[in-house]
C-alpha cells in the first residue's frame, strides 16, 4: 500500500510539473518592443481584421513621407529622424472610420520623442478622422472617437476599429511582434 501511495504521489507531482512547464512555455508577457517590421505587423493585422475602406502606405512607397508629415503631423526633424519604418492607414472614402497604423523608431530612441510622435498622430490623423465622421458619417463617429494609441519602447500603434475591436487589433499586432 505504501508503494502505491508513493507511486501515486510521484505521478501527481509529475503531472503538476508538466502543467507548470507547459504553462511557462506560452509567451504571454506584455509586449514592450515591436520586434517585427512595420510591414510585417501591418500585414498580420490586415490578414485577420477588416480594413476594407482604408488604403495603406509604407515608408518605402512614393509620397509616404508626405502622408507622414501632412496627415499624421510628424513634421519635426527630431521625430522624422527617429523613425525607422512605418505603415500608415489612409481613408479611401471620407466616411470610413476604421484605421490602423504602426510607426517604429530606432532602438534606444528617447521615450519623449516616441510620446511626441503619439501625440502628433492623435492631434492630426485621429482628429482628422473624427472630423470626417462628423461631416460625412455620424454613425461612424463612435468608432473614430474610440481610437487607441499604444506606445512601445520603439514605436507607436494607433487604431480605430470599434471600442471592443481596438483591443483585438492591438493583440493581433502584438502577436505578430511575438512571432518567431
Amino acid at each position: 500500500m505504501k508503494r502505491l501511495c508513493s507511486l501515486f504521489s510521484i505521478l501527481i507531482a509529475l503531472v503538476l510539473c508538466m502543467t507548470v512547464f507547459c504553462a511557462c512555455g506560452e509567451d504571454t508577457a506584455p509586449v514592450t518592443h515591436l520586434s517585427k517590421s512595420a510591414r510585417e505587423i501591418s500585414d498580420a493585422v490586415r490578414a485577420s481584421a477588416d480594413f476594407s475602406g482604408a488604403t495603406f502606405i509604407a515608408n518605402d512607397e512614393p509620397d509616404a513621407d508626405l502622408v507622414l508629415m501632412f496627415s499624421y503631423g510628424i513634421d519635426t526633424d527630431e521625430m522624422v529622424g527617429a523613425i525607422t519604418d512605418y505603415v500608415l492607414s489612409t481613408a479611401t472614402l471620407p466616411d470610413y472610420p476604421a484605421f490602423f497604423s504602426v510607426i517604429r523608431t530606432a532602438d534606444g530612441t528617447d521615450p519623449a520623442i516616441i510620446t511626441a510622435i503619439a501625440e502628433a498622430v492623435k492631434a492630426s490623423y485621429a482628429q482628422y478622422n473624427i472630423d470626417q465622421m462628423v461631416e460625412y458619417n455620424t454613425s461612424g463617429l463612435p468608432v473614430a472617437q474610440a481610437y487607441t494609441v499604444k506606445t512601445y519602447d520603439n514605436g507607436v500603434i494607433i487604431t480605430a476599429h470599434g471600442e471592443a475591436g481596438n483591443d483585438d487589433i492591438i493583440a493581433l499586432a502584438e502577436d505578430a511582434s511575438r512571432a518567431e
